[in-house]
């Protein structure tokens, strides 16, 4: 058996050991790529949003003194739709850095799952799944459940090799 050095718990697990208490280290999976991503979409988002709010509420003119140039907010105030497309883009961006990040995040939980738990389906008793219960941070429990969908279909195999189909007579047809 593979123990965790700091905890009663084992690295891995075979079908002979259930029930037992699992150590799976998700936590070293999240990344500072993600926080960064996810940051740069909400940035997108909100220089979407202030871009449209001058879309729909800025001013119709502005004034401006052509030797010192337009300030910060005129030039939101000048190119708003523009500011709202590069923000949104920014955004999408943002958004799809981070989606890419946690998918391969969560291929990488199901991989270490899978080598922490080391069950072949063959291995199951007839009708149960294993089931995963976090107890709590990077500590689950591992036991087999009955698996009902498994059951209830086992039962209607089992009531149609004990009741061969009876042909249903339809009435005869009146006309």
């Amino acid at each position: 058996m593979n123990q965790h050095k700091d905890t009663d718990a084992l690295t891995q697990v075979r079908c002979h050991d259930l029930p037992a208490k699992v150590y799976i280290p998700l936590d070293t999976i999240k990344s500072p790529a993600t926080r960064l991503a996810t940051t740069i979409h909400y940035m997108g988002l909100a220089i979407a949003l202030i871009g449209f709010g001058f879309v729909l509420f800025g001013p119709e003119t502005i004034y401006y003194n052509r030797l010192q140039g337009m300030s910060f907010i005129q030039y939101w105030q000048a190119y708003p739709g523009p500011i709202a497309s590069v923000g949104m883009l920014i955004a999408v961006i943002g958004g799809k850095m981070a989606s890419s990040l946690c998918e391969s995040a969560q291929k990488q939980a199901i991989e270490m799952i899978e080598a922490a738990i080391q069950i072949e389906d063959s291995e199951l008793p007839q009708g149960h799944k294993v089931n995963m219960d976090e107890l709590k941070t990077n500590h689950f429990w591992i036991s087999f459940v009955e698996d009902s969908e498994a059951n209830e279909e086992a039962n209607k195999t089992a009531e149609k090799l004990e009741n061969p189909k009876q042909e249903k007579q339809e009435p005869p047809l009146i006309g």
